[in-house]
Parts: structure tokens; C-alpha cells; sequence
């Protein structure tokens, strides 16, 4: 005779048993993709193996994001071979875990390899690889490099799914090749909902230094690199002259000096440098108005996150993010190659505004929620065959 308990529990385990399982290879976790992995190890047997020891470009704290993860990242050595970094074991652990599904981050030689290793060795696994670019990427010919291009190429034609980040690319590869699976880079509302809750107390003091009270805030949050087309965005902040308004830019990046010269004769532009954590979330808190008018731009998370505090939104019709706007609604695509048109983005947006909230979080301005991006993925997901 089995006890309640443990037939409880034999059932548990039993329906554990039936989870399929999935093995990632990510070069790192990003802060965007916190909550994309953490739902994924939730349905599925999964394990993650990272790589990469820091970011390339931004300094994130690594140790803050492996805080938040519902799961422990495998962390892979790696062969250097010429510029090329090539994880050790990720074949062994193949091996022993015996994967149904095995995901692989964008288009390089490491998911080639595991590709051809499937190919070689007859592996049934399912190979699905994430395809973070923008439509004006793969469809406009704007790639970061020929080598990643001629990647995309190659290796979507060998997975057996891919996961898109823009409809209008889903769609492109839906039609090209009859995959696709759309789900953009956003964030779980709930969860960075508190954080920005949390950070009110820093907004409020903010407001306080910087003599805020009752002023319109226009924010950028990101790297200052040329593509992310600052200067013209400057150049437009002042030609829309928005009365009260302050141009908040949170960041940092080799275009700082310049920027710093384009804006000298302007007294309403802010330079922060690079913030994390309750100082960055602190901005978003003050923020009305968010804009993020890039030249180049495969997702832009950013958007989101400004999004989910309740931020319009300004944003570049060549970053992938542009899938998040509704024109008029939440905010308005723009094109990045005129100041005129981000000019008018910006007193559009500023237009929406109906009155000022002080000391709370404004709505949410996200058009979906996280887990109704996640159901449409997790239904693709199932009908891979």
C-alpha cells in the first residue's frame, strides 16, 4: 500500500522522467535573457553551458545575473585556435546527457561544429539555433561582419528550428527555408517590475540632485558607439525643444568626448556613464520617454526594459525592437537616418504623456506579457518534429 506522499511523489517523479531534454551552448547570459532561460529550465530536463568569463563590451556583473538564475551555468574551458575560442567537453557532455534538443546561439564556427558532429556521428538530437538579428540585418544586407552573413547562410538550412526576434524576420525565413519561431528579446514585467519598485527611493533622489521636479525626461541607456547614432539623436532633442525637457543619457563608450563637444552649448544634456542595477533602474523610474535610435541594431532590450517601466518609446525602424511599438499607442518607429523624423518621434512621444506620476511606477507600456510571448514559443517548440 502506497501512502499519499509518496504517491505524490512517485508522481512527481515520473512526470520529471517525461520532460524532454534540452542542452544549451551560449557564449554568456545577458541580463535580457534572464528570464528566457530561467522559463526554459522550468519546462524542460536542461543544463546550460556557458563559455565566456566576462562580456566583450559591457561590464556586467556576472555574479548579480547568476544571482537571479533558477539553474547553474556549466562553465566550459575553451581551445584558442587562431581568434577562435572552441568550449572543451561540450561534446562529452552530449555524450552523457543525451539531449532531445540542443540550442545554440547565433551563427559561428561553435554551432557549425555541433552541427557537423550531429551530421558525422548520425545523433538524433534536435538542433535549434537563436537568430538575434534585425530584419534590416538579414533582409537589408546591414550584418555586422561578411563572416557572420555567410554564417546565416550555412547553418540555417542545417538546424532543425530556429528562434527569430522580430516577426518580419520570422517571417522572411518561414518563407526561405519554413522555420521560424518568433519570440523577441523581453524581460518577465513581474520580476523587473520589482526591481524598478525597489529603485524608487534612488529615483526620487535623483530627482532631488539633479533638479528634476516637474521637468520631461528623455533617456538613452547604452553603449556610446557610433552606430547607436547619438549624435544626430542630440541634434534632434534640441531641433524638437520640448519645454522642461532633459536629455538623460546612461552609458559610456568611445564617443563619449565627441558627444560631450555636440552637446556643450546645450545645458539640458546629462551624461551618467555605465550604471547597474537600482542606479540604472532609478532612470527608467524618471524617465517619460525613452528613445533608441541606432543606425545598426540587432534587438535593442533596452526598449523593453524602458517599456515594462512605463516609458514611450522612440525607436529606430532598423533595430529589431521596433517589433514592441505600436505607433501612436506606446511610442513611434523612426527613421534613424533623419534628425527630422526623430525630432517629431520625440514631441510625438512627449505628446502621449497624460499626467505625471510622482513617486510610483507609471503603467507598464509592454503591448504583451512575457508568458504570452513564451506560450507561442513553448507551442513551437512542441511541434518540432
Amino acid at each position: 500500500m502506497t501512502v499519499n506522499g509518496d504517491l505524490s511523489y512517485s508522481f512527481r517523479q515520473e512526470f520529471c522522467m517525461k520532460k524532454k531534454k534540452l542542452l544549451v551552448l551560449h557564449p554568456i547570459i545577458g541580463p535580457y535573457r534572464i528570464d528566457f532561460f530561467n522559463a526554459l529550465a522550468a519546462q524542460y530536463d536542461f543544463k546550460c553551458c556557458v563559455f565566456m568569463h566576462k562580456f566583450p563590451t559591457i561590464n556586467y556583473d556576472l555574479k548579480q545575473i547568476e544571482g537571479q538564475l533558477n539553474f547553474k551555468p556549466i562553465c566550459l574551458d575553451i581551445y584558442h585556435v587562431t581568434k577562435l575560442g572552441i568550449p572543451k567537453g561540450f561534446f562529452k557532455i552530449i555524450e552523457d546527457f543525451k539531449p532531445d534538443y540542443v540550442m545554440l546561439s547565433e551563427c559561428s564556427i561553435r554551432p557549425l561544429l555541433v552541427h557537423l558532429y550531429k551530421f558525422l556521428l548520425r545523433k538524433k538530437f534536435k538542433t535549434i539555433t537563436l537568430i538575434d538579428d534585425s530584419y534590416d540585418m538579414v533582409v537589408g544586407g546591414n550584418h555586422f561582419s561578411k563572416a557572420h552573413a555567410l554564417a546565416e547562410k550555412i547553418m540555417i538550412p542545417m538546424s532543425d528550428e530556429i528562434i527569430t526576434v522580430e516577426p518580419r524576420v520570422n517571417a522572411f525565413f518561414q518563407q526561405k527555408y519554413g522555420k521560424g519561431i518568433y519570440f523577441p528579446i523581453v524581460a518577465d514585467e513581474k520580476r523587473l517590475r520589482l526591481q524598478y519598485e525597489k529603485a524608487l527611493p534612488v529615483s526620487q533622489q535623483y530627482i532631488m540632485d539633479y533638479g528634476l521636479k516637474d521637468k520631461n525626461i528623455l533617456l538613452f541607456v547604452g553603449r556610446l558607439i557610433d552606430v547607436k547614432n547619438l549624435k544626430n539623436t542630440i541634434r534632434a532633442f534640441i531641433k524638437a525643444n520640448i519645454a522642461n525637457a532633459v536629455f538623460v543619457i546612461v552609458g559610456d563608450g568611445v564617443e563619449m568626448s565627441n558627444l560631450k563637444e555636440e552637446a556643450k552649448e546645450c545645458s539640458s544634456v546629462i551624461f551618467t556613464g555605465m550604471l547597474e542595477g537600482e542606479e540604472l533602474f532609478a532612470w527608467y523610474d524618471v524617465a517619460d520617454v525613452h528613445i533608441l535610435a541606432s543606425y545598426q541594431e540587432a534587438f535593442g532590450a533596452v526598449t523593453n526594459e524602458a517599456l515594462i517601466a512605463g516609458c514611450f518609446s522612440v525607436v529606430s525602424k532598423k533595430a529589431g525592437s521596433q517589433c514592441l511599438i505600436k505607433d501612436g499607442v506606446n511610442g513611434f518607429n523612426v527613421d534613424p537616418d533623419s534628425i527630422e523624423d526623430i525630432s517629431n518621434g520625440i514631441v510625438k512621444a512627449f505628446g502621449l504623456i497624460s499626467e505625471p506620476i510622482d513617486n510610483k511606477l507609471k503603467p507598464s507600456k509592454m503591448l504583451y506579457s512575457f508568458n504570452e510571448y513564451f506560450s507561442n514559443l513553448k507551442q513551437g517548440l512542441e511541434n518540432i518534429r
